[in-house]
């Protein structure tokens, strides 16, 4: 029998940092548990399309599994990702979306592995 330990987190929501495209946003971001998509072992984080910019630049275009089916997202690469006021960087891709609720970011739980 194998018995995996499951991770634990404690807090949920976190400081966020990044820079796109010379664009700097500062938000909270929640730690979504669900949100496994990656695309070459960098995490995809999610945040609400009232962040876009049409003069960001597609990083890539990355096939995921949604609660939908199989979708194609334009993925974009951050200059810098940081979680919390202790600037731990982290190598992410970003995709934008539309959040229903006060959710700006979803943060994808391979931060944290």
């Amino acid at each position: 029998m194998i018995i995996f330990k499951r991770k634990q987190f404690t807090n949920k929501y976190y400081n966020i940092e990044l820079k796109i495209n010379s664009n700097q946003i500062n938000i909270t971001g929640f730690l979504d548990t669900g949100n496994i998509a990656s695309y070459c072992n960098k995490p995809i984080i999610f945040l609400d399309k009232k962040f876009y910019d049409k003069n960001f630049n597609v990083y890539t275009i990355v096939n995921i599994k949604t609660i939908k089916g199989i979708e194609y997202i334009n993925c974009y690469k951050p200059e810098y990702f940081y979680i919390n006021d202790n600037k731990i960087s982290k190598d992410v891709l970003i995709a934008f979306t539309k959040f229903d609720n006060d959710i700006n970011c979803l943060l994808n739980v391979l931060l944290f592995n």
